[in-house]
Parts: structure tokens; C-alpha cells; sequence
């Protein structure tokens, strides 16, 4: 089956189980905070929020997904992402 190690694999599973229990299944969530976290590499916290204003209009919202992305990090003003996030989302959305 050529699945990923174990740890990225059972994230990617238990986040799929959550969303196909739903009344309306759907990952647009999960795409975003993909798009977010790939584009964090790249891009500034400010970057990354005006970025973001593509897809959310809500800037609360979109200050969430930046956060998510960035945390951890004393200058968010370089580029940099949390890698926890693309393990947990690569089985959802292919390879990272």
C-alpha cells in the first residue's frame, strides 16, 4: 500500500475519520490549513495574511489559519511553518 510512516499515516487517518462522520463531510478546512502551511515556507506572517484574503474574507478567520501556521516562531516576520501540520494533512492531500 506504500503508506507513509506510521505517526503522519494514523494523523491523516484520524483526521479523515472525523470529517466522513460529519452530517456534510468536506475538506475545505483541511485544504486551507494545507494551502496556509505550504505557503507559510514563503511567505511573512503580514505575506501571509494578505495572501490568505484570496480565499477567507473573514480576517479573524484568516488571522486563525496565519497563527496555526506560524506559531511556535519568535519572528514571524521571515518565512517559516510548523511542519506538523503538512504530516498531519499529506495523506488527505498527497504527497507532501
Amino acid at each position: 500500500m506504500n503508506m507513509a510512516p506510521m505517526n503522519p499515516t494514523e494523523e491523516g487517518l484520524a483526521s479523515l475519520n472525523t470529517v466522513v462522520l460529519r452530517e456534510e463531510p468536506c475538506l475545505i478546512r483541511a485544504a486551507m490549513l494545507y494551502y496556509t502551511v505550504t505557503k507559510a515556507a514563503s511567505l511573512s506572517f503580514c505575506e501571509l495574511f494578505n495572501d490568505l484574503g484570496k480565499y477567507i474574507k473573514n480576517p479573524h478567520t484568516r488571522w486563525d489559519y496565519c497563527l496555526r501556521a506560524k506559531r511556535g516562531y519568535e519572528d514571524t516576520s521571515q518565512p517559516g511553518k510548523i511542519t506538523f501540520k503538512i504530516l498531519t494533512l499529506s495523506l488527505q492531500n498527497g504527497p507532501v
